[in-house]
């Protein structure tokens, strides 16, 4: 240890109430080592509840909950969407073709029709010139009986 100061080992009093000096100074600093170990418990339960705040208060954001909700639905709908565009896509196509399969029909029936009101002018043309071709017949036809009948007399 450090050699006594000269007063105090002339002093027994002063001696006495340096050591109880010296005690109240080391129980105040065992106080304060102990006030400060809570005040440093305090600063971390301080901290943590700070923490905890600012997770809370980024939890209840309306416009992060509004982005993150948001989010989880698109993840949701994207493939049913996808699905419905898709399917969008391939009834324009659809309608598309039909609607040019249905005017080549047309177009089609439209040739037919043409054909028969055609087959139906020839045929009413046939039957004209059938009654001709009948009377053209029948006069070779006597014709031919008399020229027969001549041959045959002479």
């Amino acid at each position: 240890m450090a050699p006594m100061p000269p007063a105090l080992q002339r002093d027994p009093e002063l001696r006495e109430m340096v050591a109880l000096l010296g005690e109240v100074v080391a129980g105040m600093s065992g106080r304060l080592d102990h006030q400060g170990e809570r005040i440093d418990a305090l600063l971390a339960l301080v901290a943590e509840t700070r923490d905890a705040a600012v997770s809370v208060k980024a939890q209840n954001d309306p416009q992060r909950s509004g982005q993150l909700i948001g989010d989880e639905v698109a993840q949701i709908l994207d493939p049913v969407l996808t699905h419905f565009a898709d399917s969008a896509v391939l009834l324009r196509k659809s309608l598309a073709d039909t609607k040019t399969r249905l005017q080549e029909l047309e177009a089609a029936e439209h040739q037919v029709l043409e054909y028969l009101r055609n087959e139906l002018v020839a045929s009413k043309r046939w039957r004209l010139q059938r009654r001709w071709v009948w009377i053209g017949a029948m006069g070779a036809g006597i014709g031919m009986a008399a020229v027969t009948a001549m041959m045959i007399g002479s």
